[in-house]
């Protein structure tokens, strides 16, 4: 029997978004027990299922990297595969050079711009599921396999963008007094590290974390021996009833969405909660990164383990922009 690709990415849109229309739920386990139901799925069959597994998750995807990865990294989607250049602005003012009159001057450049290449390149990953359960017509569980694929794929750019920042902060693009790292760090030193972006940017310093480890450093404000008498009503009840902390000294801290990891039993988030990133107010994102096209996927079934294997694979370019204006944090205290 073929299904129509188009109707059936239709409706399982509308089982991800819980707005099914009627008999969707029905038609939906009717699928997933023609395909499954007999335990010998067809190739074409598995292929097409997965497709809009990863179609679907696509969608998730895009909807988690708006409010987790535009965050720290510039993002472009490109339909194909091309070779990229940028420029990058210079983020540092003019220094003025003034000579006597009579005397030679000293012509200063302005709005000084460096050109960069980014050339893609492909990641893939692995994963495999159970046949039993989508041969029982289990919609939950397609639901789950969808947000995995989503999740995977944001976890592993994020991946990239740690090793990255990483290896910036070892060959010293990010300046060594940026770098924030310890145990039980303190509202002191934070405030040191804020400082140097207070001098460097155009307003508020940004700080981006997990909430464990913004609630590490905010609640410390209550009892620092100058901050507490610092903090004004209003700061003072956002530190108790806000699920999001705005202020921490002179920064803005905004809360990573950074949910559990399906399946993972509420023992492991998507990102690491002990990781946080400074940035200057007013300056460009510090990684910039360049998707072409969506996911591809190829599909194998292993008859012996009864198990749907899929491979998937993501063309991307991704560049480490700008250190002087970016600042990381690890304290190795902060665990879920």
């Amino acid at each position: 029997m073929s299904f129509d690709t188009l109707k059936l990415n239709a409706m399982f849109n509308r089982v991800m978004e819980n707005k099914m229309e009627l008999e969707d739920d029905a038609k939906a386990k009717a699928y997933l027990i023609k395909v499954f139901g007999n335990g010998t799925p067809s190739q074409h069959e598995l292929h097409q299922f997965n497709q809009v597994v990863v179609e679907q998750a696509e969608i998730i995807y895009q909807r988690k990297a708006t409010d987790v990865l535009s965050i720290l990294a510039d993002v472009q989607r490109r339909p194909n595969l091309e070779i990229i250049q940028y420029r990058v602005p210079s983020q540092h003012k003019a220094k003025w050079f003034w000579s006597a009159n009579g005397t030679s001057v000293e012509h200063t450049r302005i709005g000084t711009e460096g050109v960069r290449t980014m050339i893609p390149t492909k990641i893939s990953t692995g994963a495999y599921y159970e046949i039993l359960t989508l041969s029982e017509g289990d919609v939950n569980y397609f639901r789950e396999i969808v947000n995995l694929v989503a999740d995977a794929k944001i976890e592993m750019y994020f991946q990239q963008l740690s090793k990255l920042m990483k290896l910036a902060i070892t060959d010293a693009r990010i300046p060594a007094k940026n770098v924030l790292t310890g145990s039980n760090l303190t509202l002191a030193q934070y405030n040191k590290l804020v400082n140097i972006f207070v001098r460097a940017g155009q307003g508020r310093p940004v700080f981006v974390a997990d909430s464990a480890l913004i609630d590490h450093f905010a609640f410390q404000q209550a009892s620092d021996t100058t901050y507490k008498e610092l903090l004004y009503d209003e700061l003072k009840r956002s530190l108790v009833e806000d699920l999001s902390i705005v202020q921490i000294g002179r920064s803005t801290a905004v809360d990573l969405v950074n949910p559990f990891v399906v399946g993972s039993g509420n023992t492991k988030t998507l990102l690491p909660v002990n990781e946080g990133y400074i940035f200057a107010g007013g300056a460009i994102k510090p990684f910039k990164l360049v998707e072409f096209g969506g996911i591809t996927q190829y599909t194998e079934f292993d008859s012996d383990l009864e198990q749907i294997q899929i491979k998937m694979t993501q063309n991307y370019a991704l560049d480490f922009v700008q250190g002087e204006l970016i600042g990381y944090v690890q304290d190795d205290s902060i665990v879920l």
